[in-house]
């Protein structure tokens, strides 16, 4: 075993050893002890972050999403906490990038009293997902197949936000953890729609919250502009400038 193996390790006794001696606080209590002490002791805890080396930012969300995982086998009843998310008064395509997140962002709008469709990939990670988040009320789950489009647009007309991820990594370079694509369809799809265009990004702050960047930018124009670059000048203000983001 390596040193940052052995860190890791100790760093998930430190976790144990608090959800049994504190058991008798109630679960958003003990999340929040447990994620004082991952904090506290961060470099325990950074060898699980595969981005640790990149950025702060990208540490904490990738180690957020391995301790809920964690924690709500203790905790069922555990909803990850989450702040308030601004609502489009109507139907919206709500474009975000992969963070293991995305379920928060819909807890947040249904929240507000949103119906979400949320466009997803049947991978495990996902089902594990839906498993922490326990979404609040119906999130429609739209299966990113041939008829995505077609069931997107049927949500778009009954009112719903669809929420959905638009980066991907390079064919040429599928491992490389600080480059991604964005892609065009989801711009697309709002300016084809006619339907209002928000950027949004989740994060965790240092309590353990999930929290947001967002900015809505209304109808998409027709015409020939790439609503894509202002996407990527959304996530460099919102501090993921350290990431390479491509535009095939």
């Amino acid at each position: 075993m390596n040193q940052l193996d052995s860190d890791y390790r100790e760093g998930r006794k430190l976790i144990d050893e608090c959800m049994r001696t504190r058991a008798q606080l109630s679960s958003f209590d003990l999340f929040r002890a447990c994620w004082s002490l991952i904090e506290e002791n961060k470099q325990k805890f950074i060898p699980r972050a595969a981005l640790a080396n990149y950025h702060e930012s990208a540490w904490r969300v990738l180690v957020y999403n391995d301790f809920v995982k964690h924690f709500a086998k203790v905790r069922p009843e555990f909803v990850p906490p989450a702040r308030s998310l601004p609502a489009p008064a109507g139907a919206a395509v709500m474009v975000t990038i992969h963070t293991g997140l995305e379920l928060g962002i819909a807890n947040a709008l249904k929240a507000k009293g949103k119906a979400v469709s949320l466009i997803f990939l049947p991978a495990p990670q996902n089902k594990d997902r839906v498993t922490v988040f326990r979404p609040l009320g119906q999130v429609q789950f739209i299966k990113a197949d041939a008829d995505c489009l077609l069931n997107a647009s049927l949500a778009l007309r009954s009112g719903r936000v669809l929420l959905a991820d638009c980066d991907h990594p390079l064919p040429e370079n599928p491992s490389a953890n600080a480059v991604r694509a964005i892609s065009r369809g989801l711009f697309e799809f709002a300016k084809r729609t006619r339907t209002e265009l928000c950027f949004v990004l989740p994060f965790v702050d240092r309590k353990g919250h999930i929290d947001f960047l967002h900015k809505s930018m209304g109808v998409p124009p027709r015409g020939n502009q790439d609503d894509r670059q202002k996407f990527v000048e959304f996530l460099g203000s919102a501090g993921m400038g350290w990431m390479r983001w491509e535009l095939p």
